[in-house]
């Protein structure tokens, strides 16, 4: 059963997106070179990141949940780097 679909704030999402553990944030990966932050219980943006130069096609939580690490890479247009944000 479907539970929601993230909506907006983002191009062409390359990265299937990735839960926080402790299941509050789902973090997403776009073309539009931005990582953005989902409330998993609404589905609203919550916030997003910027700093990549190109594409970003990864995504990770960390277990705490406080970091999310990004990565533009492996395609012809990408800044072939791992950024770890503090959310």
């Amino acid at each position: 059963k479907q539970k929601g679909t993230l909506v907006g704030g983002f191009a062409l999402v390359p990265c299937v997106s990735s839960y926080s553990p402790d299941g509050k944030h789902i973090a997403s990966a776009s073309n539009d070179k931005t990582v953005t932050i989902w409330d998993a219980e609404s589905m609203e943006e919550a916030g997003s990141v910027k700093g990549h130069s190109a594409a970003v096609n990864s995504v990770a939580v960390s277990p705490s949940s406080r970091f999310v690490a990004s990565g533009s890479g492996q395609e012809i247009k990408s800044d072939n780097s791992v950024r770890i944000w503090d959310v």
